[in-house]
């Protein structure tokens, strides 16, 4: 005696969806917006949103070998491309001399000895003889 297997209203279902299949409609390719000019803050917020700023954020990486371009120590995941230019017309030119990556301490650092440096230069020089002070004092050692 043979048995049937009775199947329920969902597997009935599937095999007729499986057999009319439909065929999918194309992906609609979605279009960047385009930035120009100067760019308030929401604006490179949002160009930083983009395929094109993604990939050459990566590609600035690959270039520097992973690294913190001041540190040498691995970039970490939220690392930052540094613009080395404060115009902000430059913004959106993706370029290898405009950018470099860093972690969030080096950029800090940056920004904060750049801001010294604009407004008294000879702070830097001052800055720097405190620290080879520092250095030869402590044989090159670091505090713990």
């Amino acid at each position: 005696m043979a048995k049937t297997i009775r199947k329920n209203n969902n597997q009935n279902n599937r095999e007729k969806k499986n057999s009319e299949k439909k065929t999918r409609k194309p992906r609609k390719i979605k279009e960047e917006p385009i930035f120009e000019g100067e760019l308030n803050n929401k604006e490179r917020s949002k160009f930083r949103q983009t395929k094109r700023w993604k990939l050459h954020r990566l590609h600035i990486k690959s270039i520097q070998n992973g690294l913190d371009y001041v540190t040498h120590k691995p970039l970490r995941k939220g690392y930052q491309c540094h613009h080395l230019s404060s115009d902000r017309s430059k913004y959106c030119e993706l370029s290898d001399e405009l950018q470099i990556g860093v972690n969030r301490q080096t950029h800090d650092a940056i920004h904060l000895l750049f801001s010294w440096k604009c407004k008294n230069p000879q702070a830097i020089d001052r800055l720097l003889e405190v620290v080879n002070k520092m250095y030869e004092m402590n044989n090159g050692r670091d505090f713990d």
